[in-house]
């Protein structure tokens, strides 16, 4: 469960907070497992939306996630740290979302969309989640494309998860950076895990850890043969990715990655 949804998210006496609950803008998605086929289904008023063919042929396709991912947002009183707010209206409300960059957004986004397709993919509503990327990249230069909770897959239990397939990209050349591992549970092996963040704005790290896989991930063909190196280097242990090909002149390589 997102943190900053805690209090609105708790079975409350209250019937308006019960209210919004129903049509609150993050989905309980942080439990479960999923096991299911990869075809397009059907969710709550919307079904899954392909991507218009990407604007330069054999780019690489970066998905990246946006609550605790690029930002913390919450409701209620005001925050002692936020940079901005939004005020979507959701189910005929207004609601005020105070709204906190994660340390080193604005350069993961210009660094990523120098060579990479860059894509926001949010299990967050239209309403609320388009409002903070226009704050995030209010020119449209960064980021090529936006998809939101109708984009996403609805599975067992009501939980929602991110199936990159049928979204027009070859899953050898796409990488999804999300929070929840939930969500990627259909294409383990094309995620890069970040830590959730919240209010960190001295420690956190994660999204410098993100651009060194990116520059990482140039030296490979397959974005999940970068992934399976690079996360056995974080871990200081080796791994073979099951997509690696015999004649993978990177095998070899001995690869040194930062501490987190």
């Amino acid at each position: 469960m997102k943190p900053f949804l805690t209090d609105i998210l708790k079975v409350s006496s209250c019937v308006a907070i019960i209210h919004i609950l129903q049509t609150s803008p993050f989905p309980d998605d942080k439990t479960g497992s999923i096991t299911t086929d990869t075809g397009s289904v059907a969710i709550g008023g919307g079904c899954k939306k392909g991507l218009p063919p990407p604007l330069i042929p054999g780019r690489k396709t970066l998905f990246l996630d946006l609550d605790e991912t690029l930002v913390h947002s919450q409701v209620g009183a005001p925050p002692e740290h936020y940079d901005f707010t939004v005020h979507p209206l959701i189910d005929g409300q207004e609601i005020t979302f105070y709204v906190l960059r994660r340390p080193e957004v604005e350069e993961l986004l210009r660094a990523a969309a120098k060579s990479y397709e860059v894509v926001v993919f949010t299990a967050g509503l239209e309403e609320y989640a388009s409002r903070v990327l226009d704050r995030l990249d209010p020119s449209g230069e960064m980021i090529a494309h936006r998809l939101y909770r109708d984009s996403c897959r609805e599975v067992e239990g009501g939980k929602l998860v991110k199936d990159l397939a049928g979204l027009g990209r070859d899953l050898a050349k796409v990488v999804i950076v999300d929070d929840n591992p939930g969500s990627y549970t259909l294409q383990m092996e094309n995620a890069i895990p970040v830590a959730p963040f919240v209010d960190d704005l001295s420690g956190d790290r994660e999204l410098q850890r993100v651009m060194r896989f990116l520059e990482f991930a140039s030296r490979f063909e397959d974005t999940r043969e970068a992934v399976a190196f690079f996360l056995a280097g974080e871990d200081r242990r080796p791994v073979m990715s099951p997509v690696m090909s015999s004649g993978s002149g990177i095998r070899n390589e001995i690869f040194k990655f930062d501490d987190r």
